[in-house]
């Protein structure tokens, strides 16, 4: 057993499931229960830490999402718990398996993120686009803006792309909590349906060349300002001869405006393939 864990990823244990309320879990037994679900801590793998929950892998099909033991999260928990009942079984978001009070078990992929940056075909890789575009499509429709789109918030399972992570998004009254990957968080532009587009087309541009648009900048610290500050003034990457370019540049200069042109314009591309 791995005791090289975070602090922070002790303290999240979860202490207690809804249904069995007389179940009490301790760091003293290891074991806790998740809903139905019993788990063996000393099994679980440690696999991420984010700014509002840590994940473990559970095996090779599940990871267990676990919130901080902190009243200011409760909002992100809430949130992520309306965007799931709302958006129910979709081939292109996760899956929810199980959730208890400040956990949830979701079906567990490879981060595309990553991928993007192996050897794969472009045929692949169009195939992947087809899939994010039609989970955010499906997610806009349900009235959620998922406010942090991205390839590091997209995995595969079982060769489909599938979208994460909905506890920083804006669903009715709920304000997003969550900013894209490009943005410096500075609250200059509005968190709507064209700014998921706008995101959707950078994640495109990742998922064909491999590489984040003005990948050239990664390594500066101010780099999403920078980045903002480029695009601000157009002056986007160039996307002409990449397959897919003219969607990107639509996705960036407002040309298309929602993710149902984004979809309308994939159908009518020859190079991608509708299975």
């Amino acid at each position: 057993m791995d005791l090289t864990l975070p602090t922070a990823a002790l303290l999240a244990l979860p202490t207690f499931c809804p249904f069995y309320p007389g179940l009490i879990a301790t760091t003293f037994n290891l074991k806790f229960f998740i809903c139905t679900m019993e788990l063996d801590f000393g099994t679980l793998k440690f696999l991420s830490a984010g700014k509002s929950a840590i994940v473990y892998g559970i095996d090779d099909a599940r990871v267990l999402k676990r919130y901080y033991e902190d009243e200011d999260e409760d909002e992100s928990i809430l949130t992520e718990r309306l965007a799931f009942d709302r958006l129910g079984a979709h081939t292109n978001i996760v899956e929810r398996l199980d959730f208890g009070p400040r956990s949830l078990i979701l079906e567990r992929g490879r981060p595309l993120n990553k991928l993007t940056r192996t050897s794969i075909p472009m045929a692949t890789r169009l195939s992947w686009v087809r899939d994010a575009a039609e989970g955010l499509q499906y997610v806009h429709q349900h009235g959620i803006i998922h406010a942090d789109v991205g390839c590091d918030n997209m995995v595969l399972v079982g060769g489909r792309v599938k979208i994460i992570d909905f506890e920083g998004s804006k669903i009715d009254e709920r304000e997003a909590t969550s900013c894209y990957k490009w943005n410096s968080c500075q609250g200059i532009i509005t968190i709507d349906e064209e700014s998921d587009v706008f995101a959707f087309g950078c994640a495109v541009y990742e998922m064909i060349t491999g590489l984040p648009p003005c990948h050239e900048l990664e390594d500066m610290e101010n780099r999403a300002l920078l980045f903002e500050q480029r695009f601000a003034e157009g002056r986007y990457p160039e996307v002409a001869h990449l397959p897919l370019g003219q969607l990107v540049q639509g996705c960036w200069d407002g040309s298309l405006r929602s993710m149902d042109k984004v979809v309308q314009a994939l159908d009518i591309d020859d190079s991608i393939a509708v299975t």
